[in-house]
């Protein structure tokens, strides 16, 4: 219940003598409104030797024409544009594939367009991973928010995922259970080169999971820490997005099984949901008869205790990601809503819907 208690965290420090030079890819696709702050904030990078390659990956917008308008001003940064999908590959993986083709660092940064980065989020990773010589290094940000709902939605979403795959099960060589971020994934060349590439992970929707388990089986180090103070998301801007796109990450990240999604859902809503439901009713039943009797005594009591313990679970959480307790007072009413996201994503694998990237 009680997460990021002893989780390995990521501190803001110089990269290390000879780290070698790092190269950080970009993919972009319909991000007109995100692109220019997130390559902003890479190319304000303290490391020493470092390039930045941002891809259009065939947008329909000015993606493409503010990536370039940035590459004019600054040489650091290489404008490059995908060319059309091949069959069985993704998007995502074939623009990163073109762009990892045109690296030069001996670390590759994998990140998104929807992400804002500290100046010292490249120099503290790869120090961190130097020092412990991991193969893997993947961060989990503080969550960005423009609104009220993302500020409550947000961070329990992204809070129930770490529940389902704690960082003390995933950085264990042993146990199997495997996940990473791609939102910030660091890779030595060496050990991409070793997986295949993005070519390894080509028709994945989660293409970050599947490195994850693809380098547990060959028994490279892979490790994942928090880096709320290194670099943030604001991941979707309007609630529909919202809805579909975590719908997407927990179908895949549960690999389309049908029994296991409906289980999450049925978590949430039993765990989470219900003991406010219960404390409600009863509370409103004790209120109604002028006394609280013995027997309403007892079924209120551990419900409160669940209810209690859901709210510092949700408060944990959203400190963990960068927001204030109060975000977190509607926690339960938020985990019924991602039964649903659950219950719809159930759906999907059951019916073998497709799956849309945009």
């Amino acid at each position: 219940m009680f997460v990021y208690r002893r989780y390995p965290r990521v501190a803001a420090r110089p990269a290390p003598p000879g780290a070698g030079a790092a190269s950080i890819l970009v993919p972009a696709r319909n991000e007109e409104g995100n692109i220019e702050a997130c390559i902003e904030s890479l190319l304000a990078q303290d490391h020493p030797d470092f390039e930045v390659i941002a891809i259009d990956d065939n947008s329909t917008d000015r993606t493409g024409e503010l990536i370039a308008r940035l590459a004019g001003r600054d040489g650091r940064l290489a404008a490059l544009k995908a060319t059309a999908t091949p069959d069985g590959w993704t998007g995502k993986n074939w623009a990163l594939s073109q762009a990892a083709a045109r690296a030069r660092g001996e670390w590759l940064l994998f990140t998104d367009a929807d992400t804002r980065h500290g100046p010292r989020a490249l120099s503290s990773a790869v120090a961190h991973a130097a020092e412990r010589r991991l193969d893997i290094l993947s961060l989990c940000p503080r969550a960005l928010a423009g609104t009220l709902w993302e500020r409550v939605l947000q961070p329990a979403a992204m809070g129930y995922l770490a529940r389902w795959f704690p960082l003390e099960r995933i950085n264990d060589p042993s146990n199997r259970l495997a996940f990473a971020n791609g939102q910030f994934l660091l890779f030595r060349r060496a050990a991409y080169e070793a997986l295949g590439g993005h070519a390894g992970v080509r028709g994945e929707f989660l293409e970050d999971v599947a490195f994850a388990r693809a380098a547990k089986k060959r028994g490279l180090r892979v490790e994942n820490a928090l880096g709320k103070r290194l670099f943030g998301v604001r991941m979707y801007d309007s609630l529909p997005r919202w809805f579909r796109g975590w719908r997407r990450i927990y179908l895949h990240a549960f690999d389309r099984k049908p029994a296991i999604l409906l289980m999450k859902a049925l978590d949430l809503l039993f765990l989470s949901a219900l003991p406010l439901v219960f404390v409600v009713v009863l509370g409103a039943l004790a209120a109604g008869a002028g006394t609280m009797s013995w027997p309403l005594g007892l079924a209120v009591a551990p419900n409160a205790l669940a209810l209690g313990l859901v709210l510092v679970f949700g408060a944990k959480v959203h400190s963990a990601v960068g927001e204030t307790w109060r975000s977190s007072l509607l926690h339960p009413l938020v985990a019924a809503l991602l039964a649903v996201v659950l219950l719809d994503a159930t759906r999907a694998a059951w019916t073998g819907a497709p799956t849309r990237w945009r």
